[in-house]
C-alpha cells in the first residue's frame, strides 16, 4: 500500500516530466502491474489533456 501511495503522489510530476529517469522507469514498471494506479494514471491523463485545452486568460 505504501508503494501505491508513493506512485500516486508522483504521477503529476511524472506527467510534467519532472521526475528522474530512474523514478520514471520505476513508475512505468509499477503501472504495468498495478491496476489501481493504472486506472488513476489514465484518469489523471484525461484531466491533464482537458486542462491543456483551456485557453489561458490574458491579464
Amino acid at each position: 500500500m505504501k508503494r501505491i501511495r508513493h506512485v500516486l503522489n508522483q504521477l503529476p510530476d511524472y506527467l510534467r516530466g519532472t521526475v528522474s529517469e530512474a523514478d520514471a522507469a520505476a513508475i512505468e514498471r509499477h503501472l504495468k502491474t498495478c491496476k489501481a494506479c493504472k486506472k488513476e494514471f489514465t484518469s489523471l491523463t484525461q484531466v491533464w489533456t482537458e486542462l491543456g485545452r483551456i485557453p489561458e486568460e490574458m491579464p
